[in-house]
């Protein structure tokens, strides 16, 4: 079983580069939907469903960034959203601790040695809430862009593909990311805003810490 989860959108616009690229396509809209305010994040058998739970492995998006966040050795201070005070953040209590003791703490940790216990870091300060959404995006080549005298925004230089099983998937987006960066021969010193999708402060942490 594959799971795209939040990576769909992404993976259909790099199909669609890599399409426009091979000279298949001359212009293709690509995007991606998210609708959580009409299917509850937690309603499908990823989440809802114990047997599929435990035979797949699926674990909460938010014990699986603790459990990364203890790999790592992010603390809770080094998941800080801007322009959250120290102080506001440690009056918050940690945002996984019943869904980690309802059963996937030791979900999460049942394939590993190591470490021996989870530690709850991200709290609601830490953890973006879901949000309905969605975009697409027009990809297509020059002589397209000449064609219907659009002027094009952006360029897609290099795309990436990372997985990792799904305890530990959100730790792929920054492998891509570095993958990426190597394929378009650029440097993270060399890019001055940098795009990080992930449910939880940890995302950042990665980033910042693997990008060098």
């Amino acid at each position: 079983m594959v799971s795209r989860s939040c990576a769909s959108g992404m993976d259909a616009v790099a199909i669609a580069a890599a399409r426009v690229r091979a000279g298949d396509a001359p212009l293709l809209v690509a995007g991606g939907v998210q609708s959580v305010s009409r299917v509850a994040a937690d309603s499908g058998p990823l989440r809802a469903d114990v047997g599929v739970v435990r035979r797949v492995g699926a674990v909460e998006p938010g014990v699986a960034a603790d459990l990364s966040a203890t790999i790592d050795g992010f603390g809770r201070a080094e998941l800080v959203r801007p322009a959250t005070t120290a102080g506001t953040l440690a009056a918050l209590p940690p945002a996984y601790t019943d869904a980690g003791a309802d059963g996937q703490d030791e979900l999460a940790l049942s394939t590993r040695a190591w470490p021996g216990r989870v530690e709850h870091r991200h709290t609601a300060g830490t953890s973006p809430p879901p949000a309905d959404a969605a975009a697409l995006l027009l990809i297509g080549d020059e002589r397209a862009a000449r064609r219907l005298g659009i002027a094009p925004r952006a360029r897609i230089t290099a795309t990436a593909v990372a997985a990792h099983d799904l305890v530990t998937a959100l730790t792929a987006g920054q492998e891509a990311m570095a993958e990426a960066l190597r394929r378009a021969g650029l440097r993270p010193a060399g890019v001055d805003v940098a795009g990080v999708s992930a449910p939880a402060g940890l995302g950042i942490g990665l980033t910042l810490d693997r990008s060098g």
